[in-house]
């Protein structure tokens, strides 16, 4: 079941370890703690990310139907709970996005809504753009609004999500996202053209491709045989 949003008081956050020695998990920045979660950046990160939380967030990222992640979601989510509570908008985001995908944890559009707005009104664009997804069906001004305060504080991502969102202003939201040079944008764009100008799509795939996007590296290597 989804974890209810004041389920973990902040007294309650696990101590640390690092292999340099002693940290606090309140010290571990929660963009590295995500970073690691996702398994992207793990080689370059120092040696406090390494702190039991975001172990516990990368275990459960990385392999999200083994049975060591799924018994990891509960102590990974309570990690992230104790950072959003502290007002991290960052923490807020992934929260938002767990419960609005239903990753570990049973689809929960109200607690995404809720954790979206919180980091929305924070300032953070990526809760902005994931509350404008979740406004979008009951009230599609607001989701409007939204993803304009996104575009407004210069967030390139913006524009392919914008476009998914209002379809008939994609080829506007996809120009100045490809023009931003936006890997996502660039993703969409291939698509949207894909039928009219094979060349172009493949030259936007390529792109994309230089942004280290896996699914352009895949697509290519089918469009190639």
């Amino acid at each position: 079941m989804a974890v209810p949003i004041t389920a973990v008081p902040r007294a309650s956050q696990p101590a640390s370890v690092t292999p340099g020695g002693a940290a606090s998990l309140s010290r571990i920045s929660v963009a590295s703690c995500v970073a690691v979660a996702y398994s992207k950046v793990a080689p370059r990160c120092s040696a406090v990310v390494c702190a039991m939380g975001s172990k516990l967030l990368q275990l459960a990222e990385r392999d999200r139907n083994h049975h060591k992640a799924t018994s990891l979601w509960p102590r990974a989510q309570q990690f992230l709970l104790d950072l959003a509570q502290g007002g991290k908008p960052l923490a807020m985001f992934h929260l938002g996005r767990w419960h609005r995908l239903g990753i570990g944890c049973n689809p929960n559009p109200e607690q995404a809504t809720q954790w979206c707005e919180m980091g929305a009104q924070l300032g953070h664009t990526g809760c902005m753009i994931s509350l404008a997804r979740l406004l979008l069906k009951e009230t599609p001004e607001q989701a409007r609004a939204w993803l304009q305060q996104a575009q407004e504080r210069g967030d390139p991502m913006v524009h392919a999500h914008w476009s998914q969102c209002f379809p008939n202003e994609a080829d506007e939201q996809l120009a100045l996202g490809v023009a931003l040079k936006d890997p996502t944008a660039l993703l969409f764009w291939s698509d949207h053209i894909a039928a009219k100008d094979p060349a172009g799509a493949l030259a936007a795939l390529y792109q994309t491709a230089e942004h280290h996007i896996s699914e352009a590296c895949v697509r290519l290597s089918y469009a190639h045989g």
